[in-house]
């Protein structure tokens, strides 16, 4: 479900989380220091608040930062496991896509991280290894590509004939493979809409970035689990947060 900046203030970036005043209950404990370094590594982390606890926020870095949307979770995490610098008490932990996935249902999209999104998807599609493969499989160099999250993506079908079937290779077995790839297309089947990202036009065997178009029918987090990027993309996505 998407929600306009107006009607969810707190996930917009240009209202930083950080910048939060500090309440008078709100004091850090002596005790409770600073760890984020001490975060193990992940894909995804979540923030939650010492007076706030129903407020809790999907990031995609160990620390204060614009927040792929608003989750709840039934169990709250312990507030002392990880504490954040900052004039508010801010706890950040490594959380599981699983965990997302379960609660799914209580997910709320930033509309400010998805144009994020976008932003770097169109800057960086063109070094992205699936859509270049796919770009040079392409009939005659031309066509558009779907740019797809990897949550579920279809399993690769082949473009030759499997082994088994070339030894016993016949007309009738040519003709069965042809339709396979015909209606299933060459990832085994269409992926479904909430999962393409967006789609590219590749013109001459060249894939061309300006004629990006994101999908406002992609889902941040489906049942499936949330957004899985590959490893470029992701870093890429990652070093444009640190921006903001």
């Amino acid at each position: 479900m998407s929600l306009s900046l107006r009607t969810l203030p707190r996930l917009s970036h240009s209202l930083a989380l950080r910048h939060r005043p500090l309440l008078p209950q709100q004091r850090p404990f002596p005790s409770r220091q600073s760890s984020t370094s001490t975060i193990p590594k992940a894909t995804y982390y979540l923030q939650n608040f010492l007076n706030s606890p129903a407020e809790q926020y999907i990031l995609l870095l160990p620390h204060v930062s614009v927040p792929v949307g608003r989750i709840s979770l039934p169990a709250h995490r312990p507030t002392d496991q990880f504490s954040t610098e900052g004039p508010s008490v801010d706890f950040i932990s490594s959380l599981s896509a699983s965990e997302i996935a379960e609660n799914q249902h209580t997910f709320v999209e930033n509309p400010a991280f998805r144009g994020i999104l976008q932003d770097v998807v169109r800057q960086n599609i063109a070094l992205e290894e699936m859509v270049r493969n796919e770009a040079a499989g392409l009939q005659a160099g031309e066509g558009w590509i779907h740019f797809c999250d990897l949550r579920q993506l279809p399993a690769y079908v082949p473009l030759r004939l499997p082994c088994k079937l070339v030894q016993n290779s016949s007309r009738y077995w040519g003709i069965l493979w042809g339709l396979v790839l015909t209606f299933f297309g060459r990832f085994g089947r269409i992926p479904e809409v909430e999962d393409i990202i967006g789609s590219v036009l590749v013109k001459d065997g060249k894939i061309l970035p300006e004629t990006y178009e994101g999908l406002s029918t992609y889902r941040l987090v489906t049942t499936a689990g949330p957004m899985k990027l590959s490893e470029f993309m992701l870093g890429k996505l990652r070093e444009k947060l640190k921006l903001f």
